[in-house]
């Protein structure tokens, strides 16, 4: 062997592999928080958007009907699911129960579970035609996160994030 020739290691030392999974590790645990928040986000967007879509669902059946069509939460809470169904009990669609995990706070005028629309489109109380115009929310919260969805007394519905939109809470107690 030459002694003008250094000889090269090859590999890594023990120490070289327990400071790169140290700092794995600690870069893992400060990102999770962040992960399983987005993870939430993106469930609660999801269950918002599926009751969003039955709702605007249950005016586009009331006015290609001409007729009363309406969303009711079943066992009168909006977690079990949900169903739209014609005046005539005839069911169109069913949504399965959301999971534990949901909170979900809806208040609408007659004090129901329920969004109903006739067939001009309006929203309306329960199972009536010529009730008052039906107004409310459905506030949907997942963890930190929420979205509210509001009915408002024409039967326009939109969605709101608290955190984001300072009118949105004062829009959903009115």
């Amino acid at each position: 062997m030459n002694s003008s020739n250094p000889t090269f290691q090859r590999g890594v030392t023990l120490s070289e592999i327990v400071i790169a999974l140290s700092v794995l590790i600690i870069t893992i645990s400060l990102a999770a928080p962040d992960f399983a928040s987005f993870i939430q986000q993106v469930r609660l967007s999801s269950a918002v958007n599926e009751l969003h879509n039955a709702i605007v669902l249950t005016r586009t059946e009331a006015v290609s009907r001409n007729d009363i069509v309406d969303l009711i939460a079943l066992n009168n809470d909006w977690k079990n699911g949900w169903r739209i169904s014609a005046s005539d009990n005839q069911q169109i669609m069913a949504h399965e129960a959301l999971q534990a995990d949901f909170k979900i706070d809806a208040r609408f005028g007659d004090g129901l579970q329920h969004v109903a629309y006739n067939g001009t489109g309006h929203s309306v109380g329960a199972h009536s035609s010529t009730a008052a115009p039906q107004s409310g929310h459905i506030k949907l919260s997942l963890g930190a996160h929420s979205r509210i969805i509001i009915v408002n007394f024409i039967g326009r519905t939109r969605i709101c994030n608290p955190s984001q939109d300072k009118y949105c809470d004062s829009a959903s107690s009115d």
